[in-house]
């Protein structure tokens, strides 16, 4: 990825911050502190505050969790560093006829968040994800 040669539908983040400035933090404010409270404890609050309050965005306080829940700051681009080990189970048809998800491309192209069946069992979890057809809510590591 950081050679500029990612695989299709890879959601690579650098490790340090970028000209867009990728990479964000999640600061409390002083008064989470002293209440021993982190941004992620307070999802009532993030909804509430964050981009609508002043205060908030000038000191960009749980930018993270804020640009998780679509109340991001102005001009952050955060990357998501949260994704799910993915499997990548074939159906018993795919099975019987030699196909596995990452050599079953039609399959693929036409089943996977579209047939009622496959997005029930969540068939090819990881080739869906990758081939930008990936079931609801999905985020598989690469």
């Amino acid at each position: 990825f950081d050679a500029g040669r990612s695989y299709n539908g890879d959601i690579c983040c650098p490790e340090t911050p970028i000209s867009n400035g990728c990479v964000c933090d999640d600061t409390p404010t002083p008064w989470m502190v002293s209440n021993n409270k982190t941004c992620e404890d307070i999802p009532n609050t993030i909804q509430s505050k964050c981009n609508a309050d002043a205060t908030w965005e000038a000191e960009k306080y749980c930018q993270k969790s804020c640009f998780d829940a679509g109340r991001g700051y102005s001009g952050d681009e955060c990357c998501s560093n949260s994704c799910t080990e993915c499997d990548d189970t074939p159906t018993d048809y795919m099975n019987s006829i030699g196909h596995t998800c990452e050599t079953g491309t039609w399959h693929i192209q036409n089943n996977c968040n579209e047939n009622v069946a496959w997005v029930g069992a969540g068939y090819c979890r990881q080739s869906c994800f990758e081939a930008e057809r990936g079931y609801e809510g999905d985020s598989c590591c690469s």
